[in-house]
């Protein structure tokens, strides 16, 4: 029953200690690793990676290397620096998961285990997150001021926009980011960012993909094992060759927004808490096209009614987080003489 109640909550977005303790109330009846391995990934849901507490027990599964579950306790372990080196003989056992999974690949080359050569290049992605997210950083830092985070929201028609959007050194743009009436007059067509779902990532590659320098994959840091659709590394491959750096969020950027919702954190509110904290604060920082700037009387999303806002997420506490953040300095177009200036 506690299992089914947890289930249940977390689809509906309840990320909160109820639903936290129906988990860790099933993991500790059932006492199994599919029951352990539910609790500590809502945890990390939560924006809580595997402590010392829970590693004993996820070495115990993962040294075995005898279970379809264990390759998902490595890889909690490998998020938290947890899972030590291993030999070849000991880490083999693996070597069928680096397929799907960054880490994985990554560790199976740091123990010395032969990988063909994709599961090389997904190791090199993995060590890549580093390096990339400091040049992000430094990206931010040089275009503060001409920063431009535009979201979907249908309020954009009409407003003329456009220009002023694409007068920006750096234009952010959420998943589905054109539709018949998205035109440049209203929303502009710079892309510097683009920030996508794993779902959306998909469907977009398979329409021929986006151009754009960087790409964020939205979630609690794609590369590990979550819920939900997963991460098509194949499309992100193919990007890497093209030069775009592909990104994930910091789990702790995302479990900072957990704490405060009670909810998972939609990708527009996501982004932006991310490059407030690169850069410190929102000073410098300009949004378009989000719900919390335009309100309830505007449409969710440019392309029409058939788009809904997601259940999951707790809109009112979003648009709360919206407010303080404008407060601090986040400046939101709207269209008025004053955003000309």
């Amino acid at each position: 029953m506690a299992r089914a109640l947890a289930w249940r909550r977390q689809w509906l977005g309840r990320y909160d200690a109820l639903t936290a303790a129906y988990y860790e109330h099933a993991s500790t009846r059932l006492a199994n690793l599919a029951s352990l391995l539910e609790w500590l990934r809502f945890r990390r849901e939560l924006g809580f990676a595997v402590d010392k507490e829970y590693a004993d027990s996820l070495l115990g599964w993962s040294a075995s290397g005898g279970s379809d579950l264990a390759w998902q306790g490595a890889e909690l372990l490998l998020e938290s620096d947890l899972l030590p080196v291993a030999d070849p003989e000991k880490a083999r056992w693996l070597a069928p998961h680096a397929v799907g999974s960054p880490p994985v690949a990554d560790y199976l080359r740091r123990s010395g285990v032969a990988l063909a050569v994709r599961e090389q290049r997904l190791a090199e992605i993995h060590a890549e997150q580093a390096q990339w997210r400091r040049e992000f950083a430094a990206y931010l830092l040089a275009n503060r001021g001409s920063i431009c985070v535009v979201g979907n929201s249908g309020a954009l028609v009409g407003m003329g926009l456009g220009r002023i959007i694409d007068a920006n050194r750096s234009v952010f743009r959420f998943n589905r980011r054109s539709s018949a009436v998205a035109t440049s007059a209203d929303f502009g067509t710079e892309l510097g960012v683009w920030v996508c779902t794993p779902k959306v990532l998909a469907e977009i590659a398979a329409q021929g993909g986006v151009a754009a320098p960087w790409v964020v994959i939205s979630g609690p840091d794609m590369r590990f094992h979550r819920a939900g659709v997963p991460v098509d590394w194949d499309t992100v491959l193919a990007m890497r060759d093209a030069g775009t750096r592909v990104l994930t969020v910091p789990l702790e950027i995302w479990g900072g927004l957990v704490g405060q919702l009670g909810a998972p954190p939609s990708a527009g509110l996501l982004v932006l808490a991310w490059i407030g904290a690169l850069l410190g604060g929102f000073a410098g920082i300009r949004v378009a096209g989000f719900d919390g700037a335009a309100g309830p009387a505007h449409a969710y999303h440019h392309a029409g009614r058939r788009h809904r806002p997601g259940r999951r997420h707790n809109w009112p506490g979003e648009r709360a987080v919206f407010e303080q953040w404008r407060t601090a300095g986040l400046d939101v177009l709207t269209g008025r003489p004053t955003d000309l200036v």
